[in-house]
């Protein structure tokens, strides 16, 4: 015969019944927590982290092109606008005159200078009407001792003189560190379409390549 369970049996049956729910219950509770933490193991989440960190702009650069101050003769008078155009025309000026001896020029920069109108670069241009003073071209490059760049330009004359005026300025190119050659010379020998029939002034394309060539020297 059966016996009929009694009071102690029922607290029995009730603790272990309570013991199995708190099991539950923490289990429960423990599969929450490593749900929410990644994964036992590590306190790192094993999802990639795509949140990208703030950036700054790196500033911006503005490049300010040089001054530009070209003194000539009538070469240079033939590719003034091609000049203009070509260096900027904000920031150029060009003071060309036709028939300028190597003299006249060197005393026009004294006047821009004593007028405090140099610019940061001096282009000149000057021999094709006649043979170059050493002396003038030094007292030139003294009044340009300030100047950032001289660019001298060579001349291109089928005229006694022009291996004279080329010897001076090339040999003073070399004494003087802001001095820059500027080899018109060559540069028009090997383009004879660039020049009307006298050989020495310029068609539109002549003016062009000119001022192409003292554009990359600046």
């Amino acid at each position: 015969m059966q016996q009929r369970p009694t009071a102690a049996d029922y607290r029995r049956r009730r603790a272990i019944v309570g013991l199995v729910v708190i099991g539950v219950v923490l289990a429960l509770v423990l599969g929450v927590a490593l749900a929410f933490s990644g994964g036992g193991g590590s306190s790192e989440s094993s999802t990639p982290d795509t949140t990208a960190p703030p950036t700054t702009a790196a500033p911006t650069t503005t490049l300010v092109p040089p001054t530009v101050l070209a003194v000539g003769d009538s070469v240079m008078a033939g590719a003034v606008d091609a000049l203009v155009q070509t260096l900027g025309p904000e920031t150029t000026t060009v003071d060309a005159e036709e028939s300028r001896q190597f003299s006249e020029g060197v005393d026009v920069i004294q006047g821009y200078k004593d007028r405090g109108e140099l610019k940061d670069d001096v282009v000149v241009q000057l021999g094709t009407n006649g043979n170059i003073d050493p002396d003038d071209f030094n007292r030139m490059m003294d009044i340009l001792k300030g100047v950032k760049k001289v660019l001298l330009v060579n001349a291109k004359v089928p005229r006694p003189w022009e291996e004279q005026v080329n010897d001076t300025i090339a040999e003073g190119a070399k004494r003087y560190k802001n001095a820059v050659l500027v080899d018109w010379h060559t540069v028009g020998g090997e383009h004879p379409d660039w020049f009307y029939n006298d050989q020495l002034h310029l068609r539109p394309d002549g003016a062009i390549g000119y001022a192409q060539l003292i554009q990359s020297k600046l």
